[in-house]
């Protein structure tokens, strides 16, 4: 069931054009800017969109204008690390094809020094829960801070019709917000 569902959600998001995928992206970029200002953040991880991903690159745009520290992740063994980019970054694709931040000694960004995570989904539901694509990533990066005293507050890009019912796993590390160009969930924990 959730291998059908990832397969649906992924076709109808590879569907959109690029002008579709363009005005979503400005829009959650413009509820991003209010969620930035109203929490407060400083330090920002997103994604290099793949595959129809709702792209985080214009929240990562303005955040570089207004001076905040912005990262995309590397995949490093089976899980991320974060690499602060800029104006003079220089980009590879990883194994995926995905482009990925050239990483020195100086660009690394500890996960428990973000304020937030942009992340990139497939599915969400009403409890938070994010269907990815499968690989585990974020989950096994997230585990281990979850029990932390400051934690990266973890946002969620999707279209509204990425929102369904799918089965959970244990492991699976809920979001705080999902942001859509329709609307703002804000996930309420209990």
């Amino acid at each position: 069931m959730v291998q059908a569902s990832r397969k649906a959600l992924r076709s109808q998001r590879r569907g959109l054009t690029q002008t579709e995928q363009r005005r979503a992206a400005e829009a959650v970029a413009q509820s991003a800017k209010h969620l930035i200002a109203n929490l407060n953040l400083r330090t920002l991880g997103a994604y290099w969109p793949n595959d129809g991903e709702l792209s985080g690159l214009p929240i990562l745009q303005e955040a570089l204008v207004l001076g905040l520290t912005c990262t995309l992740p590397i995949i490093s063994n089976q899980s991320l690390t974060f690499a602060r980019i800029g104006p003079t970054t220089r980009f590879h694709p990883n194994r995926y094809e995905i482009l990925e931040p050239i990483q020195d000694a100086d660009s690394e960004v500890p996960l428990l020094q973000h304020d937030a995570l942009f992340m990139p989904l497939v599915g969400f539901n009403e409890t938070g829960a994010r269907l990815g694509m499968g690989g585990g990533y974020y989950d096994r990066t997230l585990a281990h801070c979850l029990a932390e005293p400051k934690r990266p507050v973890l946002i969620g890009l999707a279209h509204g019709f990425q929102q369904c019912s799918f089965p959970t796993n244990p492991w699976d590390i809920p979001l705080d917000y999902v942001l859509t160009p329709e609307e703002i969930f804000q996930i309420k924990i209990e």
